[in-house]
């Protein structure tokens, strides 16, 4: 499956979705994302994953379940 969202593609299998390199961007990435899908368990970019911090902030854009 692929989803477009910030103008970044991303390809989801098995429940991960998976873009390229976000570079310094990441957390706002990730924050997208979570508007369009929902809740991230784990966010990585460029080989390094997003801190616990980032991740709360990220989630706090998430959509919300219906």
């Amino acid at each position: 499956a692929k989803l477009v969202s910030s103008e970044v593609v991303w390809t989801g299998y098995d429940n991960v979705l998976e873009a390229p390199a976000a570079g310094d961007v990441a957390k706002r990435v990730c924050a997208t994302l979570a508007q369009n899908v929902g809740a991230v368990t784990a966010f990585t970019a460029e080989g390094k994953a997003l801190s616990a911090d980032d991740l709360a902030y990220c989630n706090k854009h998430a959509r919300k379940a219906k």
